[in-house]
Parts: structure tokens; C-alpha cells; sequence
């Protein structure tokens, strides 16, 4: 299951819930059976030897930063002007299996901004329309008696508007409104999982063949799947309680719109890549996904005021992304979280910069946080992000 809500503000959610005997580096080729287009990883290998300063600073600190917290492993990936610049990953994948370009990490709400971009392609192509009723050709049973449902559109579900709750157990296990739809920002994986079978319905085509299609496929993306075919999980990274257990591997076998989204630190570098070319900077897609459909005003999706702080103007949400609003610009960010596994994603148009970072530890925000510091350099949410850092749990 994942977190209970993404929301902008580290110190909350930072802190968020949530076999084949083919040899690791030729399992992907051997998965060709199970899933379209699976691809070599040399183009990975290629981008893990790159050398720059940033990475040379990383290889030096993430070590340490993986004992101080202990946490198996972390992966970044870095895009810019819409080019894969490298890819890295430090530790360990699973017990004596060092993480590599073929590792799968399993990215919790990170989910989201993929699953949102898939949506926004079928609108480019006319699949169906962004403020077009989901109703009838979807409608939750769960709500079927409540005329509301006449008024949910794929906006509102991927803007975070719905009016639902994050998953349905919060409310007893039946899914109903906690709010008017379309009145204010309520976090919500059930949205996303309404919109995604909407648009089975309207596709007659499961989430992953909808997503290699319009996406997966264009952008080279050969090692991602919302539902990762048999074959492939004996490479995804093991989840680690941040303790001294290891836990099991959880997969969506049918993929889910807000969780569970699996993908090699290549790949997911790749779809910063093709979502952030200057190339589309002016596309509708591009303004669609970007402008600030609400606000976020609660208090625990606030930048904590300090002197020589930059805190965010505004916070909020845009189709699939947190925004942040700074004076001269806008920086877009996602968080995921599952019991063992953290992950965060940020975008800096002004730049054309885009990074993702992985871990496979229930304690790997710290290392996140610590190393995209180091990687944003002079971007504000460089100080947003430090209002999160933990205290150093000590090498074991």
C-alpha cells in the first residue's frame, strides 16, 4: 500500500509510509518472452561510468551515508535538456547482491507522475477528454448510488480532487467521499486507481499496454512495468525495514495507478528525459501537467519559516506533480513510500535538470535528502529539502 499522501513538506511527508535462475546481468534478455521489448542494459553500463564532479562528491559520501542510516542501497539518475546525462548506484540490491544498471526499484507513489503522463498522452491522442465525466463508462460500485459520480473527471483525479480518501480502508473498507468534488487537495491512490480503470474501460487495453504504447515504448523504457512480468522480480531490489530484517518483495499484478511502479535507474532517467526536452516546454501537454490546479494550504504542507530559509511562495499540485512556487520559478517534485522502500523525483525546468533517487530502506530518505542537497546545488528546494534531514543513526 503506499503512503497516506505525498504532500510538499519533508519533516511529514519525507517520513510517509510504505525467481529466475538466470543470472542477474542477462535477465532482463531472457524476460523478452514475458514482456515486449526488453532490452540489453550495456546503454546502462555506459551511463553508470560516467565521472563529474557531483558524482565524484557522491561516491565519496554515500557510503557513509548508508551506514550512518542504515540503509542496502540508493540509485540516482540525472536528465537534462532532455538527455540522460548518468545514472549510479551505491550498496546493496539484495543480501550479497550489489545494485547495479539492472536493478528493478519498486518507486511507492513515484507511481503517480508516470501513471499521469501515460494519462496525458491518451488525451493528446484522443482516447478520451481531461474534463470529459468518468461516468458511466466507469463508475466505482462502491459509489454507484451517489449522483457525484457524474461530476468526477480525469482532472480531478490526477490533481488530487476527487473528494476520496487515500485508500479505501480509511474508510471502513468502502469507498466514499470525504469531500465535495472538486472542492480542495485530499491526497488520494483510490483517484488514481478510479482513473486508471476508467481508461481501461475507454482502451480495452490493461495499464501496462496503454503506458508501452504511448510512453514506455517512445522513451526507450524497455525495463519499466506497473505489473513486472514473473521473470523480472528476481531483479528487483529487496526492501529492508532500516533494522536488521529484509523484507518480502511486494509487486501489482495487475499494476496500480499510485504504487508499486517497478523500473531500472536507466530507464527511469529516460522518462525524466522525455518529459523535460526543451522541445516541449511549450507543448499543451507540458502546460497542462505543470499549472498549479490547487493549492495545498494545510499546515503540514508548509516550509517551516526561517531566517535565510527559501521557502516556496505556494504550494500545491499540479497533474501528476507536486509544484512549488518560488519567486522566478517553478520546481516540481514526488515523493514514494512503501514499508521498505523511499524514492524522490524533482524537476527544475529553469535548468532543465531532472533527478531520481532510489532506495531500497525504510531509513532512505536521510541518504536521499543528503544527496540531492549535494545535486541541486543552489536550487531553493536545496533548503526545503534540509528542514527534513534526520539525526545520524550510527554505522553498524
Amino acid at each position: 500500500m503506499a503512503g497516506r499522501r505525498m504532500g510538499a513538506m519533508p519533516n511529514r511527508h519525507l517520513h510517509e509510509r510504505r525467481a529466475c535462475t538466470v543470472r542477474a546481468t542477462l535477465l532482463l534478455l531472457a524476460a523478452a518472452c514475458a514482456h515486449p521489448r526488453a532490452a540489453t542494459p550495456t546503454d546502462d553500463r555506459a551511463l553508470a561510468s560516467v565521472h563529474s564532479p557531483a558524482l565524484d562528491s557522491l561516491d565519496a559520501r554515500v557510503p557513509g551515508w548508508l551506514a550512518d542510516w542504515p540503509t542496502p542501497a540508493l540509485a540516482v539518475g540525472y536528465a537534462r535538456d532532455g538527455s540522460v546525462q548518468w545514472t549510479r548506484t551505491w550498496g546493496e540490491a539484495a543480501p550479497g547482491v550489489p545494485a547495479g544498471p539492472t536493478t528493478l526499484w519498486n518507486v511507492a507513489s513515484v507511481t503517480k507522475p508516470v501513471f499521469a503522463e501515460v494519462m496525458l498522452r491518451l488525451v493528446d491522442e484522443g482516447a478520451f477528454a481531461l474534463d470529459a465525466p468518468m461516468a458511466p463508462a466507469y463508475v466505482d460500485r462502491d459509489l454507484a448510488g451517489d449522483a457525484r459520480v457524474r461530476t468526477l473527471t480525469p482532472r480531478l483525479a490526477l490533481s488530487h480532487r476527487m473528494g476520496l480518501p487515500n485508500w479505501r480502508y480509511e474508510t471502513a473498507g468502502t469507498l466514499r467521499f470525504i469531500a465535495e468534488p472538486g472542492q480542495g487537495f485530499h491526497y488520494s491512490g483510490e483517484g488514481y486507481e478510479y482513473l486508471r480503470r476508467y481508461a481501461q474501460a475507454a482502451t480495452h487495453q490493461s495499464l501496462d499496454a496503454m503506458a508501452q504504447r504511448v510512453l514506455f515504448g517512445p522513451a526507450g523504457m524497455h525495463a519499466t512495468a506497473f505489473a513486472p512480468p514473473v521473470a523480472w522480480r528476481a531483479l528487483a531490489a529487496q526492501p529492508h525495514d532500516g533494522n536488521d530484517q529484509w523484507l518480502p518483495r511486494s509487486f501489482a499484478d495487475s499494476g496500480n495507478a499510485a504504487d508499486d511502479l517497478h523500473w531500472t535507474i536507466g530507464d527511469a532517467a529516460r522518462f525524466l528525459a522525455a518529459i523535460s526536452s526543451p522541445a516541449l516546454a511549450d507543448a499543451p501537454r507540458t502546460r497542462l501537467r505543470d499549472s498549479l490546479n490547487v493549492v495545498d494550504a494545510s499546515p503540514g504542507s508548509q516550509c517551516p519559516p526561517a531566517p535565510g530559509r527559501r521557502c516556496p511562495t505556494r504550494v500545491g499540485y499540479g497533474l501528476g506533480w507536486a509544484v512549488l512556487e518560488y519567486p522566478g520559478e517553478r520546481m516540481y517534485w514526488h515523493t514514494g513510500v512503501d514499508r521498505g522502500e523511499r524514492a524522490m523525483v524533482i524537476r527544475r525546468p529553469k535548468t532543465g535538470e531532472a533527478w531520481i533517487l532510489a532506495s531500497n530502506g525504510a531509513n532512505g530518505f536521510s541518504p536521499i535528502i543528503e544527496a540531492a542537497i549535494v545535486l541541486l546545488g543552489d536550487a531553493p528546494l536545496a533548503d526545503f529539502l534540509a528542514t527534513g534531514r534526520s539525526p545520524r543513526k550510527g554505522s553498524k
